[in-house]
C-alpha cells in the first residue's frame, strides 16, 4: 500500500479510536459507582457484597422505561426541593419485578454527606436498598428484555453450579448511556444470593 493512502487511513482509525475512547470515558468512567466488595470472579460472573445504597426510585410501567428515567433525570436536574443539581452516577438499576418493576438512580457521596433533598415529583422517592450479597453476570449489547432475560438465564445456571441460591426478582444494571455502540456497553443483571 502506498504511504500516500495508508497516512489517510491510520489517521481515520485514529480518529474513530479517540472518539470511541471519550465516549466510553464520558459514559461510564468519570463518573461516580457505588463502593463493593468482590468476593469472587469467574469469567464474566462476580459474586459481591453492597452495602446499603441511598437511591431515587420511581415506578416503571411495562415498556415505559424512557419516561421513568426522565422522572429520574428531573429530580437530580433541579427537580428537588433546594433546586440543586446531583451529580449522576452508574449504573441505573432497574429492580424487575411482574407488574411493579422500579427504576433506580444511586446518589452520590456527596449527597449524602449533604443531605439527599426532597423530590418535587411525587412519583419520586428517596430510600435506602439494604446491603445485601448478590451474584452478577456481566453482557453488552441494547437494553432490551430478550438481552435481559437471556442474561438472568445464565445467571440462574451459574448458580446453580456454584451452589447459590437465588432470593428475590432480578435487578439490572445499565452503565452507559445509549449513544454509546451496544456492543461496548457495560449491562449487568444481578440475583440476590439467599443466605445459608
Amino acid at each position: 500500500m502506498r504511504l500516500s493512502k495508508a497516512v489517510p487511513m491510520l489517521a481515520g482509525a485514529t480518529a474513530v479510536g479517540g472518539a470511541v475512547y471519550w465516549m466510553v470515558r464520558f459514559s461510564r468512567l468519570s463518573v461516580e459507582k457505588p463502593e463493593h466488595l468482590a468476593l469472587r470472579k469467574d469469567g464474566r460472573f462476580e459474586l459481591r457484597e453492597y452495602p446499603p445504597l441511598t437511591v431515587a426510585r420511581t415506578g416503571m410501567e411495562e415498556g415505559r422505561r424512557d419516561s421513568a428515567y426522565l422522572r429520574l433525570f428531573g429530580f437530580i436536574h433541579r427537580g428537588n426541593d433546594r433546586g440543586r443539581n446531583i451529580a449522576m452516577t452508574a449504573p441505573v438499576i432497574i429492580d424487575r419485578a411482574p407488574g411493579e418493576s422500579t427504576m433506580n438512580f444511586v446518589m452520590p457521596e456527596q449527597a449524602r454527606q449533604e443531605g439527599v433533598p426532597a423530590p418535587t415529583d411525587t412519583d419520586v422517592k428517596v430510600g435506602v436498598r439494604p446491603s445485601r450479597r448478590v451474584a452478577v453476570y456481566r453482557f453488552s449489547g441494547t437494553t432490551s428484555e430478550a438481552n435481559e432475560q437471556s442474561a438472568i438465564d445464565e445467571l440462574r445456571s451459574w448458580m446453580a453450579r456454584e451452589g447459590l441460591r437465588p432470593s428475590g426478582d432480578p435487578a439490572v444494571a445499565y452503565y452507559d448511556a445509549p449513544y454509546l455502540p451496544p456492543f461496548l456497553r457495560r449491562n449487568e443483571v444481578m440475583l440476590t444470593v439467599a443466605e445459608a
